[in-house]
């Protein structure tokens, strides 16, 4: 006989709590990128390339544990998005 019950103790609270985490992160940058759409002109064709960007950076250096590391990290995306952009001449 299965009893399904959820899980509970550290572990359950510790996916709670990095649950949250990722949750907070994703929000935070979904507000960076809006507020960069606001501003971008080029926003919509560079958008992809920034996701792309920072799933790389995310996969080289790990997952951003603060609200200021997601900042940092969406900003050296797009940096470096503009910076190939620019140097082949778009």
């Amino acid at each position: 006989m299965s009893t399904s019950q959820p899980v509970s103790g550290p572990v359950a609270q510790m996916k709670a709590i990095w649950a949250n985490h990722v949750s907070d992160t994703v929000v935070t940058a979904q507000v960076w990128a809006a507020e960069r759409g606001k501003h971008d002109p080029q926003w919509n064709h560079k958008q992809h390339l920034v996701a792309d960007a920072v799933a790389a950076d995310i996969a080289r250096n790990g997952f951003p544990t603060t609200q200021v590391a997601t900042i940092a990290l969406v900003d050296r995306a797009i940096y470096r998005v503009n910076f190939l952009l620019r140097s082949i001449g778009l």
